[in-house]
């Protein structure tokens, strides 16, 4: 019985343990989520990141040149490189992890890995797509996920998304970024900043993104980066030293060699540099094997510390020999494009600045804008953003320049011409003659120096080969070909100094550039057709004869005149003195023209008003005389000097009047006027805020009076300054605190002197305002003193006057204050305008004396008579309305008897005083208004 049982017992109990075995063998057990982890990481995600690192070790491996005209990115930047393969398998095999293990721990990391591998496969929205995903499901890994978006932006060219998301996870002081991935992301930012023409912003953040970075080849692009930023903010001492912090950290040749150079070019530009510690690690830059390729550039940077010291001479002679280096072989690989390109720009500006040879310069810019590729190197597509800054070390402007001194350098020929033409015009026959025989011998001797020189190189051919010889043949050919006119003169250049140049120049771009702009202004537009000269020959042969011209031979001996010497052409010479006026009218003209370009091309106003002097001075009365004033006058606002300019502008004003020069002179008068009110009044209110600080600072010592008397004074000199209403509220208080103190009466005179037109602003209406003769005491009658200044007047003057200001609003607020604490001092009452309660007291005596005299007569002033008494009352009670404190009265028209009633305004006790009244109310009263003799008030009443 018993083993039956034992037996069931036996079998429960393993059917239990197989259960539980297979439960714990589930995806959601302990042992399921770790087996499925181990899974999904050596099945799939190994794999990935095997393919992906396989990817990117391609590219931080390749080398590749740096750019140093585009601003680099610290982080490199993904480049197609036969890697695709890779970056395919490695997002496959994370996309097959998310499928078949949706709940591993891995999940993060392959999202992070197909985001990246988008990335580097230029589908940036992908990515950033990828990378977002990690953020939200809160992974550990979100801080490198946001690193990586960052990348994605700024990579995709959405510099202001870009911004934004650097600006919220690291701009905010509550941000709790921090750590490695922060770090990263601030180099990230500061790469922004700078690309955005943020300097200064940028330099700081790439510094404070370098503190949490170990990285060395990422801290050497940072370093080079903030080098470039703070070499386009002019701190090139700074720059310096930030190029050579990027090149202790032994970052790879290529970088590393852009990091020496741009540190002795930042050197050599910095304020007080040791010029002998720049050139001996110079030459430790050139004595270093590696460096072998890049002899030609150090040749250029060698060069460049010579024209920044100052040494012209020594930085001409290397940049030519960089250019025309010779026959003889230096073992050193040819200078290529771009870097010849750049030594021309190089010579074009100390042709430029040191020489003032502006031919040279437009010729050598011209060679270096077809050398360098369009826009001077300034970026590649692969490092540049959106509207990208180009760098210092960038080449922009060859073209631009090429056309500017163009324009000047043929404006300096053609002035140089008409010169040599009219002084050889000018020279008496004898003289004129002796030169022209001078020409044809200099001419002859070197045609037979040219041919003794052929002779010789025939000779020395003759012992060569026979295709040598054939060559000889063809050689004679094409020297003889220009041995003509002018082919003497080439080849005894080309024996000369430039010999290393080549046969007539061609090796030298720049020589190459100058003769084709001499070509095309001494021709001109020829036809482009065969035998062009032959049928000019023809046509000028045939012209000669329809005139009877026998002044020589034309055709195959027309350069040759009978003794056998070369034929001098004199036809340009003016002999006449029709010609001579003539060609004077020309050089004005064309020295007009080379003012015009100098003030304009290159922006030498010094320069250009010489020339435009010049014209003033020998060719007074033409049009270019006229042309060049109001230039000259441009020329002197271009230089700075106003006052010159503004002389200039005047007279074109009187001298052309009506012309259209004349017209922009008016207005350039009006702009300088302007600027220069606009200064006095800046001026001005600087001064006046000066004067009120000291008279607050006198009243603060408690010298009340003549703080006062300061801070009337300057209300008075500077009323349109925003300190004058400051002023006389600051008087205001000083008088109240002054009158406290020494137990003064508030409606008392103040203690000061206020100028006359000062009273005269603070009791006169301002323009527009209305009547307000009734609340204003009249001026004082001519010849007597104006009355006194007190604070009531004072308030109410800068209330009226000042309006728009807070100090208006205070001062009403003082008033009302005033009028409560004090009462008002007859003459200060509303109604003291009125003569029937405060009558002009500079007349009183007079008054009193009249009034006893016409027993109780008074003066008004009839503003209407009606002959109706309701028509009367109605003028009176809008007159009334108008004039609410003034005595308005209707009394029976005069004399007594008459017909019809009068409207009558005030009682004054003599005519003085009614006809000064009606004087001060003459614009705001009908024009019929006139004096009468009328009863007192006191029989108004009755009336």
């Amino acid at each position: 019985m018993r083993c039956p049982t034992a037996r069931c017992v036996a079998a429960c109990v393993l059917l239990c343990l197989a259960a539980a075995a297979l439960a714990g063998c589930g995806r959601s057990s302990m042992v399921g989520r770790r087996a499925d982890d181990f899974s999904a990481y050596y099945n799939k995600l190994y794999n990935a990141r095997k393919a992906f690192d396989k990817a990117t070790d391609k590219l931080d491996n390749l080398e590749r040149p740096v750019d140093r005209s585009a601003f680099l990115s610290v982080f490199v930047r993904p480049a197609r490189a036969g890697s695709e393969e890779d970056f395919e398998r490695a997002t496959q095999k994370s996309a097959d992890l998310l499928r078949k293990h949706p709940r591993s721990k891995w999940v993060d990391d392959a999202l992070l890995l197909i985001g990246k591998s988008y990335f580097y496969q230029e589908n940036h929205v992908g990515a950033e797509q990828k990378f977002r995903e990690v953020i939200e499901r809160g992974s550990p890994l979100s801080a490198e996920a946001r690193f990586w978006v960052g990348r994605a932006l700024l990579a995709s060219g959405d510099w202001a998304a870009a911004e934004e998301h650097f600006r919220r996870h690291l701009g905010d002081p509550d941000s709790t970024e921090s750590g490695r991935w922060a770090a990263q992301m601030r180099l990230l930012w500061g790469d922004l900043r700078v690309r955005r023409g943020q300097w200064e912003s940028g330099a700081r953040t790439l510094a404070e993104g370098l503190r949490g970075v170990r990285d060395g080849q990422t801290r050497a692009r940072a370093f080079f980066l903030r080098g470039q930023a703070l070499a386009a903010a002019g701190r090139w001492g700074d720059a310096a030293r930030s190029y050579r912090s990027a090149a202790e950290e032994r970052p790879r040749y290529e970088l590393a060699y852009a990091a020496e150079a741009s540190a002795l070019r930042a050197a050599a530009r910095a304020e007080g540099f040791d010029v002998a510690s720049v050139l001996r690690r110079l030459e430790n830059v050139e004595s270093n094997d590696k460096n072998k390729a890049k002899r030609s550039e150090l040749a250029l940077l060698r060069g460049r510390i010579y024209q920044a010291q100052g040494r012209s001479g020594q930085a001409r002679r290397a940049y030519r020999a960089l250019l025309y280096p010779g026959d003889e072989p230096t073992g050193a690989a040819p200078p290529s494009a771009k870097v010849r390109g750049r030594a021309h720009y190089a010579l074009a500006t100390l042709y430029r600045d040191a020489y003032d040879d502006f031919s040279r310069a437009a010729a050598h810019f011209d060679s270096a804008a077809t050398a360098l590729p369009k826009g001077g190197g300034a970026g590649s597509p692969a490092e540049a953003g959106p509207k990208a800054t180009p760098t210092a070390y960038a080449v922009t402007d060859s073209r631009r320049q090429a056309e500017r001194y163009g324009r000047v350098a043929d404006a300096a020929a053609e002035v140089a011409r008409l010169d040599s033409l009219l002084h050889l015009g000018e020279m008496s026959t004898d003289d004129f003659e002796a030169f022209v025989d001078s020409v044809r011998q200099a001419r002859t001797q070197a045609a037979r120096e040219a041919q003794e020189r052929q002779a010789r190189r025939r000779a020395e051919r003759g012992f060569r080969g026979r295709g040598a010889a054939g060559q000889d043949r063809r050689g004679d050919d094409g020297s003889a070909a220009g041995s003509g006119a002018g082919g003497a003169s080439l080849a005894s250049q080309a024996s000369g100094s430039g010999a290393d140049a080549g046969f007539l120049f061609h090796r030298d771009p720049a020589q190459v550039a100058e003769g084709r702009r001499v070509f095309r202004r001494r021709w001109g537009d020829r036809p482009r057709v065969p035998n062009w000269r032959r049928r000019a020959a023809i046509s000028t042969q045939a012209e000669q004869g329809a005139r009877g011209d026998p002044s020589g031979p034309v055709g195959p001996d027309a350069d040759v005149v009978a003794d056998g010497g070369p034929r001098v052409d004199v036809s340009a010479v003016p002999r006449s003195p029709e010609r001579l006026r003539q060609m004077r009218t020309e050089r004005a003209a064309a020295r007009y023209d080379l003012g015009n370009a100098l003030l304009l091309a290159t922006a030498r106003p010094d320069s250009a008003a010489f020339w435009f002097q010049r014209v003033l001075e020998e060719n007074a009365g033409t049009e270019a005389a006229r042309r060049a004033r109001y230039a000259l006058a441009e020329a002197e606002r271009a230089a700075g000097r106003p006052e010159a300019a503004r002389a200039q502008y005047r007279r074109v004003v009187k001298e052309q009047p009506g012309t259209r020069r004349a017209r922009r002179a008016k207005r350039r008068l009006a702009e300088q006027q302007q600027r220069q009110q606009a200064l006095d009044s800046s001026a001005g209110s600087a001064r006046a805020e000066q004067a009120y600080a000291r008279a607050y600072q006198t009243w603060q010592r408690g010298r009340h009076e003549a703080a006062l008397q300061q801070m009337l004074d300057l209300a008075a000199s500077r009323p349109q300054a925003p300190a004058a209403p400051q002023a006389l509220l600051a008087g205001a208080r000083i008088f109240a605190e002054w009158a406290a103190r020494e137990g003064r009466s508030l409606t008392a005179p103040l203690p000061a002197r206020a100028r006359d037109s000062l009273r005269a602003r603070l009791t006169a209406a301002p323009a527009g305002a209305a009547d307000s003769t009734q609340q204003a005491s009249p001026p004082a009658p001519s010849g007597e003193e104006a009355p006194p200044l007190t604070l009531a007047r004072l308030l109410k003057g800068l209330e009226r006057r000042y309006p728009e200001t807070p100090y208006a609003d205070r001062a009403q607020a003082m008033q009302a204050a005033l009028r409560e604490t004090a009462p008002a001092a007859p003459e200060e009452t509303p109604a003291a305008a009125t003569p029937r309660e405060a009558p002009d007291t500079s007349a009183a005596a007079a008054a009193r004396d009249t009034t006893a005299s016409r027993e109780g007569g008074a003066w008004g002033i009839v503003v209407a008579h009606e002959a109706e008494r309701a028509r009367a009352d109605s003028t009176a009670a809008r007159l009334r309305a108008r004039r609410r404190r003034a005595l308005v009265r209707v009394l029976p028209a005069a004399p007594r008897g008459a017909a019809g009633y009068r409207v009558v305004l005030g009682a004054f006790p003599t005519r003085a005083e009614a006809q000064a009244a009606l004087r001060r109310r003459r614009a705001t009263l009908p024009d019929s208004s006139r004096l009468e003799a009328v009863p007192p008030e006191s029989t108004a009443a009755s009336e």
